[in-house]
């Protein structure tokens, strides 16, 4: 029987890439191979992006694409947000059939009594065997002199420890995920806040969290292949479980009972879900069960924090970032700001700068706010520049690569002094 080729593609956050990535295992362990020529596929899905109308725009040109070279009885299959964003813009493309979470059944009908899309999991070990899609570009802030003398000291005291301080503080910020020990699991969809600013609400609409029972036969299935680090996903992680009468404390309870050993990446958790929570997650943070979370602030003004419509008061959430710089320093805190978001004052981002400081976050992603269509800050009138946004963005990533450069510098000083100790001894004062 000849050998049937599916061609694979996406655009878009790391829950897109997750699914593509499930449906390129799915394919595989039904007896198809992957290809890179469009013309030899008998099958062909592309995962979209709408997050911003840069991304619309490349997502649809790219469908063009697909189109004009795509065989007329090759099924199309496109994912992603584009299709509920925008879905008129889909009209002029014959032929495309929408796949997502709520539909990929459909994938199943290419096989008979085969392995099915419901029990095939996410594993970077398959992946790995065909998979070569190269996310490195994700990476921003890479200093090189920081990667010099974390491998010098790392040889001259023959001491690994420098160069994972190093991965933890400029790589693990955009390149976590290709930790190959680091398994995936997406607990839900969708999202129960309403930010002025985000048009994915209109692709995923409210909260919609997977079954418990469904991710704990996930979880076991990653610790049956043998690994120990795990990353829950979801467009709002924080909130899983509260349209099911359960929530994200009650998951980690039930995980953390399966595994002695096992490490939980949160990937996001609002603001205002951590705080709510903070009470029942500190004991994940404070045991290193937990090792990591992002946790968008956006702002630190709150007057554009309420322009956002999201809730405009930091002052515990800054508590808590304080009590995890102090208490548990092992965890990984990052963070996102929209820089020149509609109403702005000079004021108001250096209120931002400010609480990035204060919460010393150790890795945080900058986005140029831009006009998105369908979405209620689409209609506010007080634009900001794009010169004054791009003098802001550069601004704040100043910043930040000068607050990591620094707690570098500490980290490796704190190891440094902790080696002399352990050779010499504390020196009495």
């Amino acid at each position: 029987m000849e050998t049937k080729h599916f061609f694979i593609k996406t655009i878009g956050c790391r829950q897109i890439q997750h699914d593509v990535e499930r449906y390129a295992i799915f394919f595989q362990k039904n007896g198809w191979k992957k290809t890179e020529n469009i013309k030899k596929a008998d099958l062909v899905i592309f995962n979209t992006c709408g997050v911003v109308q840069e991304l619309e725009d490349r997502s649809f040109a790219y469908i063009l694409k697909i189109s004009k070279e795509l065989g007329k009885d090759v099924p199309f299959l496109v994912g992603g947000c584009l299709p509920k964003i925008n879905p008129k813009r889909l009209l002029s493309v014959p032929n495309i059939k929408v796949i997502d979470r709520g539909n990929e059944y459909i994938l199943d009908k290419f096989f008979k009594k085969k392995v099915s899309i419901k029990d095939v999991f996410w594993n970077s070990g398959e992946i790995g065997n065909y998979w070569t899609k190269d996310r490195s570009g994700d990476i921003e802030t890479e200093n090189r002199k920081e990667k010099m003398l974390s491998d010098l000291l790392s040889v001259k005291f023959n001491n690994q420890k420098y160069v994972e301080i190093y991965d933890y503080l400029v790589s693990k910020g955009g390149l976590f995920y290709l930790d190959k020990d680091l398994f995936e699991i997406r607990v839900g969809d969708g999202c129960n806040n309403h930010c002025a600013y985000c048009a994915i609400k209109k692709a995923k609409g409210k909260l919609k969290s997977y079954r418990l029972s469904d991710i704990i036969k996930e979880f076991k299935y990653g610790l049956g292949k043998g690994y120990k680090k795990f990353i829950l996903l979801a467009d709002e992680v924080g909130d899983y479980g509260s349209d099911l009468g359960t929530s994200l404390a009650d998951l980690l309870e039930k995980m953390t009972r399966l595994s002695e050993d096992c490490q939980i990446e949160i990937d996001y958790i609002s603001p205002q879900s951590l705080v709510r929570q903070f009470d029942r997650l500190e004991k994940f943070f404070s045991t290193k069960r937990v090792n990591y979370f992002r946790s968008p602030i956006q702002s630190g003004s709150p007057k554009i924090l309420r322009s956002m419509n999201r809730p405009a008061d930091l002052t515990r959430f800054i508590e808590i970032m304080d009590i995890i710089e102090k208490e548990y320093p092992w965890v990984y805190k990052l963070s996102q700001v929209i820089v020149g978001f509609p109403g702005e004052t000079e004021h108001d981002f250096q209120i931002t700068l400010k609480v990035l400081k204060r919460c010393n976050f150790d890795h945080v992603k900058v986005h140029h706010y831009s006009v998105r269509s369908g979405t209620k800050a689409a209609e506010f009138k007080n634009n900001i520049g794009p010169d004054v946004i791009n003098e802001r963005f550069e601004k704040a990533v100043s910043l930040l690569d000068d607050m990591r450069q620094e707690k570098f510098k500490n980290r490796i000083f704190s190891e440094l002094l902790d080696e002399t100790e352990n050779k010499f001894g504390r020196q009495k004062a």
